[in-house]
């Protein structure tokens, strides 16, 4: 009870700080539904966020009708994530957990005129609860699931500071994070076909491209940039290791254009959740310089 108290208390005081922290929305297929998440959470206890207060809005007269937590309850190895609303929270008198309630906030916590579930806009809080390292969030997560009422709009998601300090650390300081907008569209293709976990980290990621066996069918072989060098035909050689070492244990948060591509087991990987790291270089060496190969097979 004493950790919940103080987790709740973090959500709502606030001091400036700085993390990485990088807000993410991702269109799922080609339907009404979008994940919201988040990025670079890196492993400093300070930093890592003990919460989140997010309003996120639809435009083109588009309404938010649902929104599906991650997880509900504490974080755990097995299950990791934000799964306590302290908006809703339903705790009795003993200090015992009724309800863990949902992320969207009721109109009447904020006074702001601001909307709730079927309207345009909606605010959540989403908190954290852990013991032991091994039990905290992960860099890279899932916070939430929203469906809108149809397609061709914008969805923006915007540190909510008045009521919630937008994005706040376990040491109560607010960390910067900016603004994210998605267009969330009609006809929008998967072509990322590979196992559900794998399909799932291509949304957190920004559904890359060069993932797609139809985009680049050996890039989970090591080839990062989808072409060949030399007279035996590598496609697996010194460009892709360019690649590879530009995005060298960085957060996805940290990666700049393509270099997603060198994420060749498509997980993150360590405490800190590196994109590209010592499995993706395994990957690379196995298909190192050789000539013709690998095959174009990749799902």
């Amino acid at each position: 009870m004493k950790r919940l108290v103080l987790m709740l208390m973090a959500l709502l005081i606030a001091t400036p700080a700085m993390a990485a922290v990088t807000l993410t929305v991702s269109q799922v297929g080609d339907t009404n539904e979008a994940i919201i998440g988040y990025a670079g959470a890196g492993t400093v206890e300070a930093n890592i966020p003990a919460g989140f207060g997010l309003t996120i809005t639809a435009d083109n007269g588009k309404k938010i009708n649902v929104c599906t937590p991650k997880i509900t309850g504490e974080s755990t190895q097995a299950l990791p994530g934000y799964g306590i609303f302290p908006g809703t929270i339903d705790i009795n008198s003993l200090g015992g957990v009724v309800s863990y309630g949902t992320p969207v906030e009721p109109n009447q916590l904020h006074n702001s005129g601001k909307s709730v579930l079927r309207s345009n806009q909606i605010i959540v809080a989403l908190g954290a609860l852990y013991s032991g390292s091994n039990n905290k969030p992960a860099d890279t997560g899932e916070l939430c699931r929203i469906k809108v009422s149809g397609l061709d709009c914008n969805v923006t998601v915007t540190p909510e500071v008045p009521f919630r300090g937008g994005v706040v650390a376990r040491n109560a300081s607010a960390i910067n994070v900016s603004p994210v907008t998605k267009k969330l569209v009609k006809g929008v293709t998967i072509c990322f076909t590979g196992p559900a976990l794998e399909l799932a980290q291509w949304n957190i990621v920004g559904q890359p491209a060069c993932w797609c066996s139809s985009t680049n069918p050996r890039q989970c072989h090591g080839d990062a940039a989808n072409d060949k060098q030399g007279k035996s035909n590598y496609w697996v050689s010194t460009n892709d290791l360019s690649i590879l070492q530009a995005a060298w244990n960085k957060p996805y948060a940290s990666l700049t254009t393509g270099q997603i591509c060198a994420d060749f087991d498509h997980f993150a990987q360590g405490k800190s959740s590196y994109r590209v790291s010592t499995n993706d270089l395994s990957i690379l060496q196995a298909n190192w310089n050789q000539a013709n190969l690998p095959a174009a097979n990749c799902p």
